[in-house]
């Protein structure tokens, strides 16, 4: 199928899409997992960039989805809990995975 045909058959089926509804909100009956194909090909919505944790090497456009692990220590940025991580402090919080330099330590 040339170009020309395939820009044709993306304005037909844009122009229905109106008249036959849809199970989303919008109307669009476009689910969010599903492929839509442009005339470049496949656009494949995911997280292109390579440092976060659910990096999608097939994906073609960023769908804002990334998430991160800056610090390396396995627990997403999104989930670490600031507090004193010294077991021998004071205020040890056995939750906290990130330390935030709060300890408070008996003076000898």
């Amino acid at each position: 199928m040339n170009r020309a045909s395939c820009v044709a058959l993306l304005m037909l089926l844009s122009s229905l899409s109106g008249c036959l509804g849809g199970d989303e909100q919008n109307g669009d009956d476009i689910q969010p997992s599903e492929e839509i194909v442009s005339s470049d090909g496949p656009v494949i919505r995911g997280c292109l960039n390579a440092s976060a944790t659910n990096h999608d090497s097939s994906a073609t456009q960023d769908d804002g989805s990334c998430i991160f692990d800056t610090d390396g220590d396995g627990i997403l940025d999104s989930d670490e809990v600031s507090g004193c991580t010294g077991p021998s402090a004071n205020n040890y919080n056995s939750a906290a995975t990130e330390d935030d330099g709060s300890c408070d330590y008996d003076a000898d």
